[in-house]
């Protein structure tokens, strides 16, 4: 199982997974911490940021 790593980014609470060597980031929590979220990231639960 994967451990979950929480950080706090402005006041908001946003969970991470390593995958890979990978940060891969909670969809619904940055989504609640830049108060929106575009459609397709919305519904895959977890993404990572590209360079």
């Amino acid at each position: 199982m994967t451990d979950i790593v929480p950080f706090v980014f402005e006041g908001s609470e946003i969970c991470t997974i390593h995958k890979n060597g990978e940060p891969w980031f909670v969809t619904n929590d940055v989504c609640k911490a830049l108060w929106t979220c575009p459609e397709k990231v919305e519904s895959e639960g977890f993404f990572r940021l590209s360079a």
